[in-house]
């Protein structure tokens, strides 16, 4: 009986929940883990949010920071600011995309 009732709650689990980046939280909770993707969000001005570059699936949050910081040191351009978004969590709220952890 309690194994029925194990195996339910864990089906109804991966049904409804999202076990991957439940997982990935558990294990990895201040880095990406190694099956997430990251992305990059830069801010040309960082005093004007609403306009911003994307970058998809850039490699690691290394990769992300490197980008980051050469977008950030462009000549003639004033220095923006940037997120990496670690873990897509295929969530939206309006035209937002809801990540598992932003990181700098």
């Amino acid at each position: 009986m309690l194994k029925t009732l194990v195996f339910i709650a864990i089906g109804v689990w991966f049904v409804f929940g999202s076990p991957k980046n439940d997982v990935a939280g558990w294990l990895y909770p201040d880095a990406p883990a190694p099956w997430e993707k990251v992305d990059l969000f830069y801010y040309p001005r960082a005093s004007n949010l609403n306009k911003v570059e994307e970058y998809r699936n850039v490699g690691s949050l290394r990769d992300c920071q490197s980008r980051a910081y050469a977008l950030r040191t462009r000549p003639n351009m004033p220095v923006g600011d940037y997120e990496c978004a670690v873990g897509d969590t295929g969530q939206r709220l309006g035209d937002i995309k809801i990540y598992r952890l932003t990181l700098k």
